[in-house]
């Protein structure tokens, strides 16, 4: 979950990422400069010169990797960054809360990681409101081939809705996008959230089931307006293949995390140390301005 290898810098890429940061920035219109943005960074760290270009604070730029190399590399620039799985962070972040992440996978919609990513966006240490950028890899998974009878018709509604405007031979087309897969995923699982908290106000969990049927045109009809959704895709850089993004906030106020047996495997001694590195370090560095303390992070 990194982007390691694919993260290519390259024209439709770089317009890409441009894309994504005016919507990062579009979403904090006041105090863009506090808000924490997590980001999958690669080997090249090319988003934090983007961001920054649009009004964040370096200092609160934090990136991510599964690659020691990459890190390293980073804090050797004086930046902060930590290595670790993005859904493993989240659910062990110990500062304030996390008001963007921008998750550029670079692969297919996997079941393991996505559900593991979904469950984390729920958790307290991701603010309500949040900003939410997911990127993936279109074709190269079986989650295509799997969708249900069900889900298509939901998709379907949901593109034959007014707001949305898009013509039969569209649609076929706009089935296929990863991005959409994903953001049905969420927008479920969210809705089932505020659907539990209002038949229950003393709900402290999350619980990924499946509703009564007369509920499901509640969140068909109003995922994408309540949670701000913007899709785009791109080709790669040998053209051959296409990547899928959407661009989302987050609508709910978890009470608390997620439900489900991933819970108990996720505390992780490693990122916490880490974690607790990175407060030091950001407390003392916004206390003093000085940013050279961040090569020792």
């Amino acid at each position: 979950m990194n982007g390691s290898d694919l993260n290519y810098n390259f024209g439709r890429k770089n317009q890409w990422r441009k894309w994504v940061w005016n919507k990062f920035k579009d979403s904090f219109p006041h105090n863009r400069k506090e808000k924490i943005i997590l980001y999958l960074s690669g080997p090249s760290d090319i988003d934090r010169e983007i961001a920054i270009n649009k009004g964040f604070d370096s200092r609160n730029l934090i990136a991510v990797d599964t690659n020691h190399k990459n890190i390293e590399n980073i804090r050797k620039s004086g930046n902060l960054a930590i290595c670790g799985d993005l859904s493993e962070i989240i659910f062990n972040w110990n500062m304030e809360p996390i008001s963007g992440i921008h998750a550029d996978f670079c692969h297919g919609v996997n079941d393991s990681v996505i559900n593991r990513f979904m469950l984390s966006l729920c958790s307290e240490n991701v603010a309500p409101g949040a900003a939410i950028c997911a990127n993936f890899l279109r074709g190269r998974d079986t989650i295509g081939a799997r969708m249900s009878a069900d889900n298509i018709k939901h998709l379907k509604f949901l593109y034959s809705h007014p707001n949305h405007g898009l013509t039969s031979k569209q649609l076929e087309s706009e089935l296929k996008k990863r991005s959409w897969i994903f953001f049905n995923k969420v927008a479920r699982l969210w809705t089932n959230w505020l659907i539990a908290v209002a038949m229950n106000p003393e709900q402290k969990r999350i619980q990924y089931k499946n509703y009564l049927p007369e509920f499901i045109p509640f969140w068909i009809t109003g995922a994408v307006h309540e949670m701000k959704a913007s899709f785009s895709s791109y080709r790669s850089k040998n053209s051959f293949a296409f990547m899928d993004t959407v661009f989302f906030r987050k609508c709910i106020e978890s009470k608390s995390d997620a439900d489900g047996d991933i819970m108990n495997h996720l505390n992780n001694y490693d990122l916490k140390r880490q974690l607790s590195a990175i407060k030091a370090i950001r407390t003392r560095r916004i206390k003093s301005g000085d940013i050279s303390q961040l090569k020792s992070a």
